[in-house]
């Protein structure tokens, strides 16, 4: 999930993540493929220890609800499934757990360099460090899987969109992008009494001369009224309830990198894109407009009824805020299995 963010990021010369600094140089496989996520959840919680000197790692890192990776080990296809702003694996968890039992595929979810911690852990990674996860968790299921599919969230969504029109990227079999953060969705309501555009400047200016910014103090500016806020405020464990403003603005960088693909630039890569009418977040439109332009091979398209009401999130099963879930996952597997067969 995430909050869209129009202020311009300072540039950063990204250093060297987990992601890097702990790939194996010659198998990687490992002696089992549960080898290399297990690997990397070790790594990512000792590097967020290193950068915080110790303060902090991945939340709940050996518990049950960690924070961590996941994998499910399948047959010989792999499907990759990336997580929202503010989030963890155990968001995309549930969704799958569909696939796994649906297609027999394995899963992997990594998790996103800066998140599953702390606002200060936030702070240290830029987007270099997220396009980086993505290309590195992509080159292990290409060397040890038959077939690669990504589906992606929020974030998630407009990181696999970046990677995969990106040229010499590691190639995969399909794409579901759910709710994909192209470009933040221009506020539809008004707040306090001003008309959309000016409430949005208000807030932008009420809680952006903090450092740190908390889910509850949007809220709380908003009146309420940011409906996508409802999932990630029930769910402290999944969810970080701050972010550091830096990590914010990691998001204007990647509508920026979207933005600058070149029109005529495509891929015929297997694609399908679902998003909720009711969606807050996202600009709907554009997510439409760019997939259109840039994905050649469009093969499904979901768009939830605005009067269903369903938020942002809806890869999250809730039993009130997100009804709609078990008809996403459907949905999901429907196109995964499309993508597999022949055409």
């Amino acid at each position: 999930m995430l909050l869209a963010l129009t202020v311009c990021a300072a540039p950063h010369a990204s250093g060297a993540s987990a992601y890097a600094a702990s790939r194996p140089g010659h198998d990687l496989c490992g002696v089992a493929r549960s080898d290399y996520p297990a690997r990397m959840g070790e790594a990512l919680d000792l590097e967020y220890r290193i950068k915080t000197f110790g303060m902090w790692g991945i939340r709940n890192f050996a518990g049950p609800a960690s924070n961590a990776p996941v994998y499910i080990e399948g047959n010989e296809d792999l499907v990759v499934l990336y997580h929202g702003f503010m989030a963890s694996p155990p968001e995309m968890e549930p969704l799958g757990r569909r696939i796994n039992e649906a297609l027999g595929a394995s899963v992997y979810i990594p998790l996103i360099p800066g998140f599953g911690a702390n606002v200060e852990v936030s702070q240290l990674y830029r987007f270099p460090d997220w396009v980086q996860a993505v290309e590195e968790s992509l080159r292990w299921g290409r060397s040890c899987f038959n077939r690669v599919y990504v589906v992606g969230y929020s974030v998630g969504g407009g990181l696999i969109a970046h990677h995969v029109l990106t040229p010499d990227h590691e190639t995969v079999d399909g794409q579901v992008l759910l709710s994909p953060y192209f470009k933040g969705a221009p506020w539809q309501q008004t707040w306090a009494g001003a008309v959309a555009a000016k409430s949005f400047l208000a807030i932008l200016k009420s809680i952006f001369r903090f450092k740190e910014i908390s889910l509850d103090r949007i809220n709380r500016v908003t009146r309420g009224n940011y409906r996508d806020l409802d999932i990630l405020l029930d769910d402290p464990a999944t969810y970080d309830q701050s972010f550091a403003l830096r990590a914010g603005m990691n998001m204007s960088d990647l509508t920026r990198a979207l933005k600058a693909v070149p029109n005529r630039r495509t891929s015929d890569i297997p694609t399908a894109v679902a998003f909720s009418a009711a969606d807050q977040t996202i600009s709907r439109k554009y997510a439409l407009k760019f997939s259109g332009r840039h994905f050649s091979d469009l093969r499904g398209t979901l768009v939830l009824a605005e009067d269903e009401q369903i938020p942002h999130e809806i890869v999250t099963p809730h039993a009130t805020l997100n009804p709609a879930f078990g008809k996403v996952a459907d949905w999901v597997v429907t196109q995964l299995r499309s993508m597999s067969e022949p055409r």
